[in-house]
C-alpha cells in the first residue's frame, strides 16, 4: 500500500495529464477564437473596402453630373445674353426680361438681371429692385474686382445686390459692346434643385448630399447635418461627431486635397463612436465648388452584418462545445486533487496552503518563470501573543484565517502566503511596480477583519524580505534568508520590513551573540543600575534621579544600553529588564531609608512593549507591595510615542498606576505631533521637556518665546517640568528666568553608579 507521500507523488504526476489536456484544450480554444475574431475582422475590412470603392464611384459620377449642370447653366446664360451688347435700351429691356422670366419660369434660376455702368438695371418679375443707381454702380464695381474668371461661375457674396449677406452660386456673364463691357448679367441658381438628378438618389438613400464653397461654406443639401451650424460644413460635422485631433486633421485633409483636385474620402468617429464615411469632390468645370456626400453612421456594417452572424453562432458553438468538454475535465480532477491536498497541503488553522505546499509551489514558479522578479516574504504579527491573551484564541485564530485570506483576494495566482507555525506567515510574491500598493491593500484588509472582531489593537506585521536571483535554486535557503532579515527588524522601524543583506548577517550575528548571553547576565547581575541626578535650580539641591541600566561585563567591559536595548525590544526580553530595574531602585531605596538616608523619587523608563502586557500595571503593584516603599518614591516615564497605538487603553494604564500612587512622567515632550492633547487627556505628574526642544531657545527668539509659554501652562496645570539634557550654566540660567525649577543633565553630573550616587547624594 502506498505511503501518504508517495500517493501524493502519484497523483502529482496524474495529475499533470489532466493539466496537459486542459492546457492544450486552453490554447486550442483560444487559436480558435483568435482565428474566429482574425476572419471576422478580415471580412469586415473587405466588405467596408467594397462599399468605400462603390460609394467613391458612385460620388465621382454625381460629381460630374453637378459639373455638367452648373456648366450647362452657363452656357444657357451665355446664349440667353449673347447679342444684347448692340441692342438698344428699350430692346435690351425687353430682351432681358423676356429671357429673365423664361429661365426662371423653367426654375433654372431663382433670379435673373442685368446691371450696365451707366446705372440701368433690368431683372426678372421677382427680384428686388436697388433703391438709387448708387447701388448699382457699386455692384458693377464688385464684379469689375472679379479678375479671377473672364464669363463663368462665381461663388460669393451678392454685395451689393439681393441678399448682400448671403453667400450665392452666380452666373456671371460680359455683355460687350465695341470690345467694352457694357454691363452684367448675372443668373443666380437655384442650388435646392441641384440634387433633383435621378443619379443622386444612391447617395441621397444612404447618407446626406452638399455642395461646399472653398470657405467650406453649405450651398446647398439634401439634409441639415445639425442644427446649431448650419451654414458650416466642417463645424456641423464635429458637432455630431467627436471634436479630435484625429477628425480635425481627417476634415483639414479634405480642403487640401480639393485645392489639388483630387477626389477621395475620409473616416470619422461620431459621438457614438461609428465610423461615418464622408466623400469629396470638385465639381469639375466650377473650381469654387466641391461635392461632399456624408453616409449615415455604421451603414457599411450593416451591409454585411447579418452574413457574418451566422459564422460567429457557429463559431460560438463549436467554442461552447469545448468549454463544456474542458470544464467537465477540469472539474473531475479539481475534485480528486482537493481530497489529495486536504491530506497533504492543507494548515488545519487558516484552511489556506502549509509549508510543504509552499515549497513545491514556490520553487515550481521560480524555475519556470525566469523572466519574472520574485520575493520572499516572511512575516509575523507584532505582539500577536498580546491579542491571544486579552482576546483569547478564538479570535486570535480569526486574525491568522484573515491574513491567508486576504491575500488570496488581492494577490495574484501566481502568488502564495501560507502560515508555517503560531503566527508566522511565508509568501511568495512578484516583485513589480503594484507590488507595494497590494501589500498596502493587505494590511488594510486585515486590520478591517480585526476591528470587525472588536479587536483594537492594530496589526502590525514584522517582514523580512529576500529578493529571488536567477541562479537561485534552494528554496530552504532562501526562507532562511528571509528570515534572517525578520529578525533584524527592530520595533521602532515605522514600517517594521528589512531586506536580506549581508550586512544583515554580521548584525545578526551580534544580535544571537547578545542574546546568548542576555539571560545569564541578568542572572548574575551584570545589568547595573545609574543614577543621574535631578537638579532643583531653585534651591541648588538634588531632587531626584534618573535609573538608567548598563551592562557591565565581568571583564570590566560596559556595553553602551543603545547596543542591546533595541534588540531587547525586538526579541521582549526588555519586559524583564524593566520589571529588574524596577525592582532593583525599590530595593535601593528600601535599604537607602533602612539605612538612614534621605532619599527622593526616583523614575524608571518603561517600555512600550511592556505597556501592553495585561498584568502589567498588577506587576507594578506586587512590587512595590514587596518592597515596602512608599509608591510616591516611584516614577515611572513613560515615553510620547506609546500612546501612537492603543491611545485609549494607554490612558487608562496611566489612570491605573495613579490609582496605586506612583508618580507618571512624559518623557521627551515635544517629539512628537500631539503633545498638547497628551497634556490635556493623560494626567501625567511630570512632564520632561526634550532637549532639542530647548536647545536652540537661547539664540532663537521664537523658540524661547514657546518654551516660555509651556513651561508656564505646564505649571499652571499644577504639573512638574524637568528639562532634559542641561549642558551649561546659560542654560540653566534661562531655564530659571522661565520659571522650570528642575533640570537633568551632565552640567550636574553624568550618570554614576548607585552606590556612588547613594553616597554622594542620599546619606543623610
Amino acid at each position: 500500500m502506498l505511503g501518504r507521500e508517495q500517493f501524493v507523488g502519484k497523483y502529482r504526476r496524474k495529475n499533470r495529464g489532466s493539466r496537459v489536456v486542459l492546457y492544450a484544450g486552453g490554447i486550442a480554444l483560444f487559436i480558435c477564437i483568435c482565428l474566429c475574431i482574425a476572419v471576422f475582422l478580415y471580412l469586415k475590412r473587405e466588405y467596408r473596402m467594397v462599399a468605400c470603392r462603390e460609394f467613391s464611384d458612385q460620388h465621382v459620377s454625381a460629381g460630374e453630373e453637378l459639373g455638367r449642370q452648373v456648366l450647362g447653366l452657363a452656357n444657357d446664360m451665355r446664349g440667353g445674353v449673347r447679342d444684347i451688347g448692340g441692342m438698344t435700351e428699350s430692346n435690351l429691356e425687353k430682351r432681358i426680361r423676356y429671357f429673365a422670366n423664361a429661365v426662371v419660369k423653367r426654375e433654372a434660376f431663382s433670379h435673373v438681371f442685368y446691371v450696365s455702368y451707366d446705372g440701368k438695371y433690368y431683372a426678372d418679375d421677382s427680384a428686388l429692385v436697388p433703391e438709387n443707381s448708387d447701388t448699382i454702380h457699386e455692384a458693377c464695381k464688385v464684379f469689375e474686382e472679379l479678375d479671377y474668371y473672364q464669363d463663368g461661375v462665381y461663388v460669393g457674396m451678392m454685395l451689393p445686390l439681393i441678399d448682400p449677406d448671403v453667400r450665392r452660386i452666380m452666373i456671371v456673364t460680359r455683355v460687350y459692346r465695341n470690345d467694352k463691357v457694357r454691363g452684367y448679367a448675372v443668373g443666380i441658381v437655384d442650388t435646392d434643385r441641384l440634387f433633383d438628378s435621378p443619379l443622386f438618389d444612391y447617395q441621397k438613400s444612404r447618407g446626406k448630399c452638399f455642395v461646399v464653397d472653398s470657405m467650406g461654406k453649405i450651398m446647398s443639401q439634401t439634409a441639415a447635418l445639425s442644427g446649431s451650424h448650419g451654414d458650416s460644413f466642417k463645424e456641423g460635422v464635429l458637432e455630431q461627431c467627436r471634436d479630435s485631433e484625429e477628425n480635425r486633421n481627417a476634415l483639414s485633409g479634405i480642403k487640401y486635397a480639393l485645392t489639388k483636385g483630387e477626389s477621395g474620402y475620409i473616416m470619422v468617429k461620431t459621438l457614438e463612436g461609428l465610423d461615418m464615411q464622408i466623400n469629396f469632390s470638385p465639381v469639375r468645370g466650377v473650381p469654387e465648388l466641391s461635392y461632399l456626400c456624408a453616409y449615415t453612421p455604421g451603414f457599411q456594417d450593416e451591409m454585411f452584418r447579418p452574413m457574418l452572424f451566422w459564422s460567429v453562432l457557429a463559431c460560438i458553438f463549436i467554442m461552447v462545445l469545448m468549454i463544456i468538454c474542458m470544464l467537465m475535465v477540469w472539474a473531475n480532477a479539481k475534485r480528486i486533487n482537493m481530497t489529495v491536498e486536504k491530506l497533504a497541503y492543507e494548515d488545519p488553522v487558516t484552511k489556506g496552503k502549509n509549508l510543504s505546499y509552499f515549497k513545491e509551489f514556490a520553487l515550481e514558479r521560480i524555475m519556470n518563470s525566469p523572466e519574472k522578479e520574485y520575493a520572499i516574504y516572511r512575516f509575523d504579527i507584532s505582539n500577536f501573543r498580546y491579542i491571544n491573551e486579552s482576546y483569547g484564541h478564538i479570535r486570535a485564530d480569526h486574525i491568522l484565517e484573515s491574513c491567508i485570506r486576504n491575500f488570496t483576494q488581492i494577490f495574484t495566482d501566481e502568488e502564495i502566503c501560507v502560515r508555517m507555525n503560531s503566527d508566522q506567515f511565508l509568501a511568495l510574491v512578484i516583485n513589480d511596480a503594484t507590488l507595494e500598493k497590494r501589500k498596502n491593500e493587505f494590511r488594510a484588509a486585515v486590520n478591517a477583519d480585526s476591528r470587525g472582531r472588536n479587536i483594537k489593537y492594530p496589526i502590525r506585521f514584522k517582514t523580512g524580505i529576500y529578493f529571488v536571483k536567477k541562479n537561485d535554486h534552494d528554496i530552504d535557503t532562501m526562507i532562511d534568508h528571509a528570515n534572517v532579515a525578520r529578525k533584524s527588524v527592530s520595533r521602532d522601524t515605522k514600517d517594521l520590513e528589512a531586506t536580506y543583506s549581508e550586512k544583515i548577517v554580521d548584525n545578526m550575528r551580534k544580535i544571537d551573540r547578545i542574546e546568548s548571553l542576555m539571560h545569564k547576565a541578568l542572572t548574575e547581575l551584570e545589568f547595573k543600575v545609574y543614577l543621574q541626578p535631578k537638579w532643583d535650580i531653585v534651591n541648588d539641591r538634588v531632587c531626584g534621579a534618573e535609573a538608567l541600566v548598563r551592562w557591565c561585563r565581568p571583564d570590566g567591559t560596559i556595553i553602551p544600553p543603545d547596543s542591546f536595548i533595541p534588540i531587547f525590544e525586538n526579541n521582549g526580553f526588555v519586559e524583564q529588564l524593566d520589571f529588574y530595574m524596577l525592582e532593583s531602585v525599590c530595593s535601593i531605596l528600601k535599604d537607602t531609608i533602612a539605612k538612614g538616608g534621605s532619599v527622593h523619587p526616583v523614575s524608571v523608563n518603561q517600555s512600550r512593549l511592556l505597556l501592553h502586557s495585561p498584568d502589567y500595571v498588577d506587576n507594578v503593584a506586587n512590587i512595590i507591595k514587596e518592597y515596602d516603599i512608599s509608591p510616591e518614591l516611584i516614577e515611572l516615564e513613560i515615553t510620547e510615542t506609546v500612546f501612537e497605538n492603543g491611545r485609549e487603553d494607554m490612558i487608562r494604564i496611566v489612570k491605573e498606576l495613579k490609582k496605586l500612587g506612583v508618580r507618571v512622567s512624559m518623557d521627551d515632550f515635544g517629539s512628537g505631533y500631539s503633545s498638547l492633547n497628551m497634556l490635556k487627556d493623560v494626567p501625567f505628574d511630570v512632564i520632561k521637556i526634550d532637549r532639542e526642544f530647548f536647545a536652540g531657545a537661547a539664540d532663537n527668539a521664537e523658540a524661547g518665546v514657546i518654551l516660555r509659554k509651556i513651561v508656564d501652562m505646564v505649571n499652571e496645570l499644577g504639573r512638574q517640568v524637568v528639562c532634559e539634557g542641561v549642558e551649561n550654566a546659560g542654560q540653566v540660567e534661562l531655564l530659571k528666568n522661565m520659571g522650570c525649577s528642575c533640570v537633568q543633565g551632565y552640567f550636574y553630573s553624568k550618570p554614576i553608579p548607585a552606590p556612588e550616587f547613594i553616597e554622594r547624594y542620599f546619606r543623610s
